[in-house]
């Protein structure tokens, strides 16, 4: 009577089963980190149009906080911010992120609260917030307000947002390293699995803006 055969799997075996129980985790961690609807940490919807910073028509971002919660920020067809007055408003606001109002839904920014259009852009500077008002104004529109950040629009704010940040794949990168082999990952489909933008974030790097 012959031996039982107590070899086990053979390596390639052990192998597919490693790979296939690596996929499944990363799977089950995406699936997890997508079912608690908070987003990603940086807004991905910019576009480069004629020749300035832009954000992209009719669409929408969820985006984490650093406290962990969401926000959800959703452009109309002229890639202003939706918002409560989206479809008519006295007051057209212009600036950066902080006018955009980062961090907090529509209804709570600053233009939210005023009840104006939101035109601010993200990385906008006082050249480029100028730059967004439309010519002639929208109809019905009586006034814009131009929101200066005091911290960084007296410098930087000077020079237009496209010679400080590229965009690559709807991320807003630094020039500085927008033609690397980060950027070009990051500009790819792949940036936009909850997964490897967290592996990406640790071990790339700070690239975005």
């Amino acid at each position: 009577m012959s031996p039982p055969n107590t070899s086990g799997p053979s390596g390639s075996s052990q192998a597919l089963l490693l790979l296939l129980g690596g996929l499944a985790g990363l799977g089950a961690a995406e699936l997890t980190l997508r079912g608690l609807g908070t987003g990603l940490p940086h807004l991905g919807i910019f576009s480069e149009e004629g020749g300035q910073l832009r954000l992209l028509p009719d669409a929408s971002a969820q985006v984490r906080r650093a406290d962990g919660e969401g926000y959800t920020v959703e452009t109309d067809q002229r890639g202003w911010r939706r918002g409560p007055r989206s479809a008519g408003c006295s007051w057209l606001v212009v600036g950066d992120s902080q006018a955009m109002g980062s961090g907090v839904e529509a209804e709570y920014s600053f233009g939210g609260r005023l009840g104006a259009c939101v035109a601010a852009v993200p990385g906008h500077g006082i050249v480029d917030a100028l730059a967004a008002v439309p010519t002639p104004a929208p109809e019905g529109v009586l006034g814009v307000v131009l929101v200066a950040n005091q911290a960084n629009d007296w410098d930087e704010g000077l020079v237009p947002a496209l010679d400080r940040y590229a965009v690559r794949g709807g991320w807003l990168v630094t020039r500085s390293r927008a033609d690397s082999w980060t950027a070009a990952v990051w500009g790819s489909r792949l940036s936009r699995s909850h997964v490897a933008h967290l592996l990406g974030s640790l071990l790339l790097g700070g690239l975005f803006a």
